[in-house]
């Protein structure tokens, strides 16, 4: 795809697609938002978990310049930047030589005629680089993960707010108590997700922008597992919560 981006001329990127589908949704509603009603010079993206490393990728993507004024990143955005990095465009390729591999396809013309529940099914079945060391861990979460394409993401994002090259948004961010707990390389037993925020939003404030919105959830579930939980603002950011399974009262 890259030969194939090269060959156009056009510097249009060549990875990350799922990324550049989000962004084709927020390009659609910025040109289509005042048909409803609303103002396309303030547009507001929103994620969570994953969907909150989404967001941080297009608050960091130098192709977004203007594109939206604000983001809200619930349970996730501390993670994206600090506990994961991105990988390189050459890891991406090889990880795509695997799945070829699998496949039984030699060629790009080849892999797109796979059906799409094939393809799927094949990338979930396989399993992480040997020399990734993270047998063991879910192997989607090791293998597709985001690239520096050098076109929509350009560094890893930690290294772009520090430089202050995020887009000039406002964002508000936060997370539930006590999600993903992580041990520390001294035994300690952490919240990541808290952690994470903390360390985003330091280094936000540190490049120049106007100080985040953070917020903790620490609402108690009914129920099994009882306690704040990974997911569990979903149901009263949306007000949700007269279909939720947990037996909550009054």
């Amino acid at each position: 795809m890259r030969e194939e981006a090269e060959a156009r001329h056009d510097d249009e990127p060549y990875a990350n697609f799922g990324f550049l589908d989000q962004r084709a949704g927020i390009r659609w509603v910025v040109k289509n938002i005042a048909a409803f009603g609303g103002d396309p010079e303030n547009i507001t993206i929103f994620g969570q978990s994953a969907g909150a490393g989404s967001v941080l990728a297009q608050i960091c993507s130098p192709l977004n310049r203007g594109l939206f004024q604000r983001a809200i990143m619930q349970s996730g955005a501390g993670l994206g930047m600090f506990n994961r990095h991105q990988q390189s465009l050459e890891d991406g390729h090889r990880t795509a030589e695997r799945l070829f591999e699998a496949l039984g396809v030699s060629s790009l013309d080849e892999a797109r005629q796979v059906p799409a529940a094939e393809l799927l099914a094949a990338a979930e079945a396989l399993p992480v680089p040997p020399e990734s060391g993270r047998e063991g861990d879910w192997s989607m979460m090791v293998n597709w993960v985001p690239c520096v394409d050098g076109r929509f993401i350009t560094d890893q994002y930690a290294r772009t707010i520090a430089r202050g090259e995020q887009n000039e948004v406002e964002i508000l961010l936060g997370n539930t108590t006590g999600e993903f707990m992580e041990t520390d390389a001294d035994g300690t037993l952490l919240p990541a997700g808290e952690v994470g925020n903390l360390k985003l939003i330091a280094e936000w404030i540190r490049s120049g922008r106007k100080a985040p919105y953070y917020y903790r959830f620490d609402v108690a579930m009914p129920g099994d597992d009882a306690g704040a939980f990974h997911s569990s603002e979903l149901w009263f950011s949306f007000g949700t919560l007269a279909t939720c399974w947990r037996p909550f009262v009054g």
